[in-house]
C-alpha cells in the first residue's frame, strides 16, 4: 500500500512516496537522547500519512503488511515518554484497499478500524466507530527492527516541514482500483456522480458549501452554506483542533427560505461528509456531543440566530477518513415558521496533550451532502393537450419517485436533465 513520509530534515521537503514493503528498508536513525542535531539526511520521521490519516508528531512508528492477502497494512503509533507526554499512548491501525460500501449504495470508500492503548482510558470513553479501547499495560510493541522515531524539533521548524506538505486525502489511494474509477488527477471519482450513494426517498437535498454563512448561535472554524445545487469544482475546508481539546470545526446552515416548509414531517435527516485527512481527532468527530462540546443536527430561525430544535446523530463519533453518513434515526420536530433553516454542526475531538489536531473536509460536490424528507409538491397542470409538471422537479428526478399518469403525451417544463444525478 501507498505510503507518504516526510522526513524531519534541516531543509523540509514535500512527502516522498513508498510502498509499504519499502518500510523496513527506510533509513533509520536511532532514539533521540535530546543531544542530536538535525541535518539533511532522512531517518527521523516528522509525519507520515496513509489514506489521509497523519500520524505526525509520535515519538515511534512502525508498518507492517497484512499476510492475509487483502492487500492491508498494520500502522503502529506510540507516544511512552513521559516527560514529553501527560500519558502513555498508542494506537494500532488496520487499514485496508478501498472498496465498495454496501451502507452507501457501492459507493468505493475506506477501511479503516483502530485499537487504542492508553494509561488515561476515562479520556476514551466515549464510543468511536471502528474503535477498541485498551489499556497501556496490555501494548505490545512492534519489532525494533520496522520501528522508526519521531524527534522534537522547534515549533518554528514543524511549521516549515507542514508549509512543504501538499494535501493528501484518502481519494489518492486507488491505485489498485480499475483506471476508470480514477480521475485524471488521481483521485477516486466522486462517487453520488456514479449514482452510488445511499438514496433517501422523497427528499430534499443540500448540497454542503465552502461559501461562508455567518451563524449567529455557533461560533465554529468554517461557518458554511449548503445550497440545492452541485458545483462541478471541489474544495477542502480544513481546520485546527487544539491539543486536549474538542471544538466546532464546521457548520452548515441551510441557504435562505430553504427548506421551505413550516411543518418538518418525521422522518430520518440526514448528512454525509466527505473527510479527506484528519490527525490527532482520536476522541471521534460527528455531528454529537464530545468531550462535552456539542454537535447536533437542528432547525434553526431564518436569522440564524437561535436553535429552535436539536438532535444528535444516531451512530458513534466517527474515526478515520472516506464518506461518514450521519443519521438522525426517526425524528419529528416540532412546526415553525416556513423561514426556518435546517443546520448540521460538527465538533472533532482531539485527545493528545501535545499536538494539534486538524481535519478537512471535502466539500463543493454531490458526495457531502445534507437531506430531509421534507414534503415535495408536484402539480399537474393541463395545458393544450399536452400536461406540464411544475414544483421541486429536482426533487422528483434525483430520488427516482414514479408518477403514475393516465397514457397521453406529456411535457415536463425546464430543464431536468440538467438535474439528474448522474
Amino acid at each position: 500500500m501507498k505510503l507518504c513520509v516526510q522526513w524531519t530534515r534541516k531543509n523540509p521537503k514535500d512527502w516522498e512516496e513508498l510502498d509499504s514493503s519499502q518500510w523496513a528498508s527506510t533509513p533509520s536513525k536511532p532514539l533521540p537522547s535530546g543531544t542530536e542535531t538535525v541535518n539533511n539526511s532522512p531517518g527521523w520521521i516528522h509525519d507520515l500519512c496513509v489514506q489521509g490519516i497523519r500520524f505526525g508528531g509520535a515519538d515511534h512508528y512502525a508498518i507492517e503488511d497484512l499476510t492475509d492477502g487483502n492487500g492491508g497494512i498494520r500502522a503502529t503509533i506510540w507516544n511512552a515518554d513521559p516527560a514529553d507526554h501527560p500519558f502513555k499512548w498508542g494506537v494500532v491501525w488496520t487499514i485496508l484497499p478501498l472498496a465498495p460500501d454496501p451502507k452507501l449504495g457501492g459507493a468505493i470508500n475506506t477501511r479503516q478500524s483502530r485499537v487504542v492503548y492508553t494509561e488515561d482510558l476515562d479520556r476514551f470513553s466515549t464510543p468511536v466507530e471502528n474503535t477498541e479501547v485498551k489499556p497501556w499495560s496490555d501494548f505490545i510493541p512492534p519489532a525494533e527492527s520496522i520501528t522508526r522515531h519521531g524527534i522534537w524539533i522547534t515549533d518554528d521548524d514543524s511549521e516549515k516541514h507542514n508549509k512543504k506538505q501538499h494535501e493528501e486525502g484518502w481519494r489518492n489511494w486507488g491505485q489498485h482500483l480499475d483506471p476508470s474509477e480514477v480521475s485524471s488527477k488521481g483521485e477516486v471519482r466522486i462517487q453520488r456522480r456514479q449514482g452510488r450513494y445511499n438514496k433517501p426517498k422523497g427528499t430534499k437535498t443540500f448540497f454542503l458549501y465552502d461559501t461562508t454563512l455567518t451563524n449567529g448561535i455557533h461560533t465554529a472554524d468554517n461557518e458554511l452554506e449548503a445550497d440545492e445545487t452541485d458545483i462541478a469544482t471541489s474544495t477542502n475546508v480544513g481546520s485546527s483542533i487544539a491539543t486536549s481539546s474538542a471544538e466546532n470545526t464546521h457548520v452548515w446552515v441551510s441557504v435562505s427560505a430553504q427548506p421551505n416548509q413550516d411543518d418538518w414531517v418525521s422522518g430520518d435527516y440526514r448528512c454525509q461528509i466527505d473527510v479527506q485527512s484528519a490527525m490527532n481527532v482520536d476522541g471521534g468527530y460527528g455531528f454529537r456531543t464530545l468531550n462535552s462540546v456539542a454537535g447536533h443536527f437542528a432547525r434553526v430561525n431564518s436569522g440564524i440566530t437561535s436553535d429552535l430544535q436539536t438532535f444528535e446523530m444516531v451512530e458513534s463519533a466517527f474515526s478515520g477518513t472516506g464518506l461518514k453518513l450521519a443519521t438522525t434515526g426517526t425524528i419529528d420536530p416540532t412546526s415553525g415558521a416556513a423561514g426556518d433553516r435546517a443546520e448540521w454542526l460538527l465538533v472533532a475531538d482531539n485527545t493528545s496533550g501535545s499536538m494539534t489536531g486538524s481535519l478537512t473536509v471535502r466539500c463543493d460536490d454531490t458526495d457531502s451532502f445534507m437531506d430531509g424528507p421534507w414534503s415535495v409538491v408536484i402539480t399537474i397542470v393541463a395545458a393544450g393537450g399536452t400536461y406540464a409538471i411544475t414544483g421541486d422537479v429536482n426533487a422528483l428526478l434525483e430520488h427516482h419517485q414514479l408518477l403514475a399518469i393516465d397514457s397521453g403525451t406529456y411535457a415536463i417544463t425546464g430543464d431536468p436533465n440538467a438535474n439528474i444525478d448522474i
